[in-house]
């Protein structure tokens, strides 16, 4: 019987870039994933999936990352250097959506929200 936990990161990585026999040599567009992901503050983004339907937090929302949260096994982060490149996905990074009924959190500005990596299993 399989166990049921979620996957390691190399382990979702290995899965989602997984090549399909019948597509040998040519990138699965279904569930390839990109080796590096580049995330900026100002940077535009959008919702791939539904978060909270009811916050319209939802496939195609749109807004702009304001801050992005390092997490903290990250070492040697210098705050002057134009690119850098981590080891660890974001703890979270803060968007001001462009529109949402969220309630408005303490500290940050209306209609920004936290976002947190997502975890999935198989």
């Amino acid at each position: 019987m399989p166990l049921r936990r979620p996957l390691t990161l190399s382990e979702w990585f290995a899965v989602a870039t997984k090549i399909n026999g019948r597509h040998r040599g040519k990138r699965d567009e279904r569930a390839a994933l990109l080796n590096r992901v580049e995330l900026a503050i100002g940077m535009s983004m959008m919702v791939t999936f539904n978060v909270e339907t009811d916050l319209d937090i939802a496939n195609s929302s749109r807004g702009e990352i304001t801050k992005i949260v390092l997490d903290e096994r990250e070492t040697g982060f210098t705050p002057t250097a134009p690119i850098v490149e981590r080891a660890y996905p974001p703890a979270c990074i803060l968007v001001k959506m462009n529109r949402t009924k969220a309630v408005q959190l303490a500290g940050p500005e209306k209609n920004v929200l936290p976002l947190v990596p997502l975890e999935r299993t198989l």
